[in-house]
């Protein structure tokens, strides 16, 4: 009997499969087929039709076992050696095993068999198959799951390449990747570039399959995304469109259900919910053709029914349709489909409207039970486990909510212990967040996961600070403190403390260049692909890019696993979740030091105030004008002033009015706090604009507005600036590995630079102050305020047409002392890509002369400390929840941490004047910010009165701390080896003379 059954299932796979012998042979009876395959050939073929028969019906955990049995059974099958048709189903098993697993949210141990499944299709049928697109679509889905977006599109991107090698013309299956990296740009929020795949799938399948379902929806999301965009007509004239494709071209009868749900959609987004109610509710009766679609796009519609109703406070009808989607998507793909959660979070929230907290957590817990079976989801005070985590983004969305309920929960019962628990979900969601982001790829996959957890952090820091104003636990403040410095440069610590481990555990040399290497190849592919794609350039040239850029990451992650081998603390650094302690704060404060920690939300400064001692929190509410104010006086102080009488005299009204009112907000609720007269400042946001050492405690009687005699903070107070609380709280004990003491340099600029000729043409030539053909302006004191520098540290210098990239990059790893003076200028479209411009001879690349921000970071630098005497080498693109990309931070992630930078454009004589001022309070042994200090006030009371405008002195601010710079530390050595060379010849004279005697 078995046999039979046996026989039957072979026949259907030949039917319905596709299955083939291998080439030459042709088996065209059930004798032929018995006689050539063993009994467990025959099982293994009856397995596959089942697990087929399983998937096709999202029967996940069933079909999980059945793909465990098939690969059981092959691996001890002659036939999967000899015959390709049974080692290809051999190799899907594992893909099928990966598949599954991800539909039940098993992301990461999905992971494992779909790697598998890759590596052994392509070790028997090369990189250009077409099973190998299904697998690449499949990890890249997955990453998508974890919120890893630009992972995802690197993959999607490799399927398209190695589908463009396999047809030779449009098909159907390219069309579906430029589908599913439309789906991932607008899941990341990258909506031009959604809109423009979204075009490149339609053309496809329109031409190759033009009855095909998904157009409507590509037509509908474009429609939507316009919608997000602020364009809500032209969104409703794209889905007019797809309407009228399918009555004159498609002629399909499932467009017009998804036409209806896609306006309905686009109603609910612009904010018109009773307009959708009517749209939707048709929508829903409408009837679908294709079976197969029908529970997926029904659960659809009734989850955007309960939205409306939601929209229109109609809880009840929303909690009802909520269930009748979770049935429909269930059945057709499972309890723990990424819908089905939406659906769970929506019924959450909705009990919560109507007060039914605890019917909305345990909505959430159930939610949270499905992607995590051993989470116990009948408490609702308990949250999973870190080493329960999975690398789901979905965990984090449900982690989120819960502790929003929890939080209206004590609002409404004002019960602390409903406040507590709501920190505690945050707690583990910040636990979760640093564990995701230690998993992703790249760097910009980091920085936007940065970008999504910002306003949980904030929300989460807003929590503890009201425990801790219950409490008044320190351990709830520092909890507070760990959330503000977790959305502040959080990365640039991560690959700090890399550099520094990387000096403290003597990994070899080779090793290191090797990591060094590769992170500039794949940063070179990042953005030669990202460049090609905004050109518009050839599709097979960017997916070769793209394939040769995968290349590269496979190394890389063979270098990791060395790293995990070999230097398991190196690599636990990479994975190790940082948070900052009061201790470890205090202890690296000086008695006479106090830190200051900002933290900006929507309304309120919240402001962490650490001396040796002591801790205290403050916040102060803002106005709707703060951001405004710091806007103006920023304009103020970074613009040479006029010097019209009248004008002059408006500005200096100005100026007095904003920096009091700032000096009120930001500085007063510290000022009765502070301990000794040194500070740290640590910003967020645009107040990494504002040198706060310029701010006014008194306000100025008006007869004697002068800019000389203003009382500034720098008059009191030394003040240094840090990234994150996380970096001040590194160990310092850094070897000091240069071996000489200063480089300078300082360009001259007597050549034109042809824009033509640079590698980048969006570089520089859209900044609309910079024409294709520039010149940049003569630095007439950069040469002697580099040679006055000279004789102070003793070292070396390039001037003029000596002072080039080549020279810098040649040299520059082994100095202590970095002075840079010099142009430099900013790209906030691509903060990688702004950079320091050296002098350029006419024969060369222009690309000579650029030093970009992304080939700073890929350097190792000795260096203690970098002047960096140009313009803006202290601002750029504030990116949300990791601060200023600027070329400071390019420094800091080489490995220099104390950098000297600038808030804005520097004027050439009075920067040399304060530069110099600077380095001669340093040869005399005062600490770094010290040094600043003394030498910004001597320039306040020696400069010319036109040159007292905070313009020409201000803008300079150290980052780092304010320890001595060792000046004669090579002159040191030499004294001493003279010294012992003394001594011992000495002893040897003496012996001498008395051995004679």
């Amino acid at each position: 009997m078995k046999l039979y059954l046996a026989i039957i299932f072979v026949l259907v796979v030949i039917l319905f499969t596709g299955f083939s012998t291998s080439q030459d042979s042709d088996y065209s009876t059930v004798e032929d087929i018995c006689a050539n395959y063993s009994a467990d050939s025959l099982e293994f073929l009856r397995l596959w039709s089942l697990y087929v028969d399983l998937d096709n019906r999202n029967q996940h955990d069933s079909a999980v076992i059945i793909c465990k049995q098939i690969i059981s059974l092959g691996d001890s099958l002659e036939m999967c050696k000899s015959d390709s048709s049974v080692y290809e189903k051999y190799a899907k098993a594992y893909g099928g095993i990966g598949w599954n697993l991800m539909m039940l949210q098993h992301l990461d141990e999905a992971r494992v068999y779909q790697q598998k499944s890759l590596d052994l299709l392509t070790e028997r049928f090369g990189p250009y198959h077409i099973r190998i697109t299904e697998v690449l679509n499949g990890i890249a889905t997955n990453y998508k799951e974890r919120g890893d977006y630009a992972a995802a599109n690197k993959y999607y991107f490799k399927s398209l390449h190695v589908m463009s090698k396999i047809f030779k013309e449009k098909h159907h299956y390219i069309g579906n990747n430029f589908y599913n990296i439309a789906h991932t740009y607008h899941a990341s929020g990258d909506y031009d570039q959604a809109l423009n795949y979204f075009r490149k799938a339609i053309v496809v399948h329109k031409e190759v399959a033009p009855d095909r379902l998904s157009i409507a929806e590509e037509y509908g999301t474009m429609a939507l995304i316009m919608t997000k965009m602020g364009k809500y007509s032209e969104g409703l004239i794209v889905i007019d469109d797809a309407d009228d494709y399918n009555e004159n071209i498609a002629n399909n009868s499932n467009f017009k259900p998804l036409i209806h749900y896609f306006k309905a959609l686009i109603a609910l987004e612009a904010g018109y919910p009773s307009k959708a109610l009517p749209i939707i509710q048709e929508t829903i009766e409408m009837p679908f053709s294709t079976q197969s679609e029908v529970g997926y796009n029904k659960g659809s519609f009734y989850q955007l029914l309960a939205q409306v109703y939601t929209a229109l406070h109609r809880s009840v009808d929303a909690r009802s349709a909520l269930m009748e989607a979770i049935s429909f998507y269930d059945n057709y793909h499972g309890p723990a489909h990424r819908n089905a959660i939406e659906c769970f979070i929506l019924a959450g929230k909705s009990y919560a409207e109507d007060h039914l907290y605890e019917q909305g957590i345990f909505q959430i817990q159930a939610a949270l039970r499905l992607v995590m079976p051993e989470f116990d989801k009948n408490q609702l005070d308990k949250n999973p486990e870190c080493f329960h985590f999975r690398n789901n983004s979905v965990i984090l969305d449900l982690l989120k909510v819960k502790a929003e309920l929890w939080n209206e929960k004590y609002n409404h019962s004002c019960q602390k212990y409903d406040l507590e628990i709501s920190l505690e979900t945050y707690e583990s969601a910040l636990v979760f967040i640093q564990k995701c982001r230690t998993t992703f790829q790249w760097e910009t996959s980091k920085l936007h996961w940065q970008g999504i957890v910002a306003s949980l952090l904030e929300d989460g820091m807003l929590t503890a600070c009201r425990v801790y104003e219950l409490s008044h636990d320190l351990k709830d403040l520092e909890s507070a403190l760990a959330f503000c410095e977790e959305k502040k440069s959080i990365l640039l610590y991560s690959g700090v403390r890399l550099h520094d481990m990387q000096i403290t555990y003597g990994i070899p040399d080779d090793l290191l260049e090797c990591g060094r290497s590769i992170r500039y190849e794949l940063d070179r592919y990042e953005r030669e692909i990202d460049r090609r794609n905004r050109s518009g350039e050839s599709m097979n040239y960017i997916q070769d890019l793209v394939a040769l850029q995968l290349q590269w990451k496979t190394r890389q992650d063979s270098l990791l696993e060395i790293y995990r081998k070999n230097y398991p603390a190196y690599y636990a650094a990479n994975f190790e979740a940082a948070r900052p302690s009061f201790n470890n704060i205090q202890s690296k404060l000086a008695n006479d030091e106090t830190m200051l920690s900002y933290s900006l939300t929507g309304h309120e400064i919240f402001l962490f105030i650490i001396d040796k001692d002591s801790v205290y929190m403050r916040r102060t509410e803002i106005d709707s004008n703060f951001i405004k104010d710091i806007s103006k006086f920023r304009a103020l102080i970074s613009s040479k002033p006029k010097q019209f009488e009248g004008i002059a005299q408006l500005q200096i009204d100005s100026f007095v009015s904003l920096n009091h009112r700032l000096y009120e907000t930001l500085f007063r609720p510290a000022s009765s706090l502070l301990r000794g007269a040194n500070l740290i400042i640590v910003p967020e946001d645009v107040l990494h604009f504002i040198p706060f050492q310029i701010l006014i405690e008194e306000y100025p009687d008006s007869g004697s507005y002068h800019f000389r005699r203003f009382d500034y903070l720098v008059r009191q107070y030394s003040f240094r600036y840090e990234h994150s609380a996380l970096l001040f709280s590194l160990p310092s004990d850094r070897r000091n590995r240069a071996k000489y003491s200063y480089l300078g340099m300082a360009p001259s600029y007597n050549t034109k630079m042809d824009f033509e000729r640079r590698p980048y043409q969006s570089d520089i030539q859209d900044q609309e102050t910079w024409p294709s053909e520039l010149k940049f302006a003569e630095l007439k004191s950069n040469d002697i305020e580099v040679c006055q520098l000279q004789e102070v540290f003793e070292g070396s210098v390039f001037l003029g047409a000596e002072a080039t990239k080549a020279k810098f990059v040649t040299n520059v790893p082994d100095y202590r002392v970095i002075h840079l003076a010099m142009h430099s200028y900013i790209e906030d479209r691509d903060p990688l890509r702004s950079g320091f411009i050296f002098s350029h001879n006419e024969n060369q690349p222009l690309d000579s002369c650029f030093l970009y921000a992304y080939e700073l970071y890929n350097m190792n630098l000795s260096a203690e400390l970098a002047i960096l005497s140009s313009c803006n080498s202290g601002i750029g693109k504030i990116q949300k929840g990791e601060g200023v990309m600027s070329l400071c931070r390019a420094f800091k992630y080489a490995g220099c941490p104390n950098i000297m930078m600038s808030l804005w454009s520097i004027n050439d004589h009075s920067a040399k004047d304060v530069v110099i001022a600077y380095s001669n309070y340093l040869q005399r042994g005062y600490g770094k910010a010290q040094a600043l200090q003394m030498a910004q006030n001597n320039f306040l009371e020696t400069a010319d009165e036109a040159y007292t405008h905070p313009y020409y002195w201000a803008a300079f601010v150290l980052v780092g701390d304010n320890l001595a710079v060792n000046i004669n530390d090579g002159m040191n050595k030499w004294i001493i080896a003279a010294i012992v060379f003394l001594v011992l010849g000495c002893g040897y004279y003496i012996r001498t003379r008395h051995k004679r005697s």
